[in-house]
């Protein structure tokens, strides 16, 4: 894995945001047994953290018994839910909603080649096709994303329809990240697994007239500025022609690069704005997890290597009427509790007015790190600076669990991750909202 992966643990310490108001302490009860300590609201009137109108669909697991590392990964798109997993064969698992409900095992397994070196790696899906990462972790392996596209009598166990790969590197972490929209694949690579020898690129693949089938990349998406500790296109995230690609930044404060498809297609380029935030540290890890939606971005910093143990940020981006420019945060986007070291924004996802940020820290003893997914409403003028009080809780988290570090979220549902539900595998939790 890259270095920006590796978390810091929390000591002590606490964020003082510049302009938020001050500290009163309220403890108060989320989901099934945990406390949490929240902040007053601006006009001194309590608030208390809750699951607001949002409750537990279901709790997925991996149709396998042997199954590792199961949901490190999540993705959603309508009814069909994509689920990571690492055992002999799979990849990832494909779970559809019936007319029954989520069920709890998967309909289908995503299989990999016989040759496959996979690790850990992220998964998206868009309508009826899924990608998978499978990140070899070591220079001189190759990386491969694997497409699967539903077959006309729905998803079933089966190998890749076809295998994407880069025309220019053996680097071992080319899967970092992966990204759908319609026709187009976006697939990141931090520029070296075991440590960046490169700036990092972004891949962009669009689907040939008669489907996919096994190629190398239309274009290759790079900054203008980067060097190799910034981990550019550790996230990605691709809406229509818009491509978010993040650079956490090993030694700075961390940015995102928005890239906005030519009049005549898609062609290797560097971007066409920057993102950055106007109050961030270093080591913030601005640009962790990204996610646009229409017009929107959000941008993760979860602080994973901040030394001041934070309890994490996330950035609201607008495109401008004139189109993307160079800008800073439209809003920002908090926790309400305080608590550090939280990774308040290691995953992030958008759906309409909908955002939702995960924090894979969350959590007090007994059950510290057990994890959540806030949820914020962007107003009906447009997205403000905001604190979030609803937070969303496995009902049998527990410690360590780190419940929200992988979100997906379509419509008013959303599916998340814990890491740790037994000592070889992880669970994943899909929750709705009337």
């Amino acid at each position: 894995m890259s270095l920006w992966r590796l978390a810091v643990r929390s000591i002590s310490a606490v964020l003082i945001v510049s302009g938020s108001a001050p500290c009163l302490a309220q403890t108060f009860s989320v989901g099934h047994k945990s406390t949490f300590t929240a902040s007053r609201s601006s006009t001194g009137t309590p608030r208390t953290l809750s699951r607001g109108n949002w409750s537990e669909l279901s709790k997925l697991i991996p149709g396998h018994p042997n199954t590792f590392n199961f949901a490190t990964s999540v993705a959603i798109s309508g009814d069909t839910v994509v689920v990571a997993a690492q055992n002999a064969y799979t990849a990832a698992y494909a779970f559809v909603k019936s007319s029954s409900g989520w069920g709890a095992l998967p309909v289908a397994a995503l299989n990999m080649p016989p040759s496959s070196n996979h690790t850990i790696a992220p998964v998206a899906v868009d309508g009826d096709t899924i990608v998978v990462g499978d990140i070899s972790g070591g220079a001189g392996y190759p990386s491969y994303a694997y497409v699967y596209v539903k077959p006309a009598g729905g998803w079933n166990d089966m190998l890749p329809t076809a295998v994407l790969t880069p025309s220019d590197t053996i680097d071992g972490c080319f899967g970092d990240s992966v990204a759908i929209s319609g026709d187009t694949i976006v697939v990141g690579d931090v520029g070296g697994c075991d440590f960046a020898t490169d700036a990092g690129a972004a891949y962009v693949y669009v689907k040939p007239a008669s489907g996919w089938t096994d190629s190398t990349q239309t274009a290759k998406l790079t900054a203008s500025d980067g060097v190799s500790t910034d981990f550019f296109g550790a996230s990605v995230s691709i809406s229509g022609g818009t491509v978010a690609v993040g650079a956490p930044q090993l030694t700075g404060t961390g940015k995102a690069y928005v890239f906005v498809q030519p009049a005549t297609g898609w062609t290797d380029m560097t971007q066409t704005a920057e993102l950055t935030a106007s109050d961030a540290q270093p080591n913030f890890g601005v640009g962790s997890s990204v996610s646009v939606s229409g017009d929107n971005i959000l941008v993760g910093a979860p602080s994973i290597y901040n030394l001041n143990y934070p309890p994490g940020n996330a950035y609201l981006f607008t495109k401008p009427p004139s189109g993307w420019v160079n800008m800073t945060q439209t809003a920002e986007l908090l926790p309400a509790s305080t608590r550090p070291n939280q990774n308040f924004g290691c995953s992030v996802a958008l759906s309409g007015n909908l955002a939702a940020v995960g924090a894979r820290g969350f959590g007090t003893p007994p059950n510290s790190e057990e994890g959540g997914v806030y949820i914020f409403q962007g107003p009906v003028g447009g997205w403000k600076n905001a604190t979030g009080f609803t937070v969303l809780t496995a009902a049998d988290a527990h410690y360590f669990n780190h419940t929200g570090a992988s979100v997906g979220m379509s419509g008013k549902v959303l599916v998340t991750n814990t890491s740790f539900v037994s000592s070889f595998s992880g669970a994943a939790y899909v929750f709705g909202s009337p």
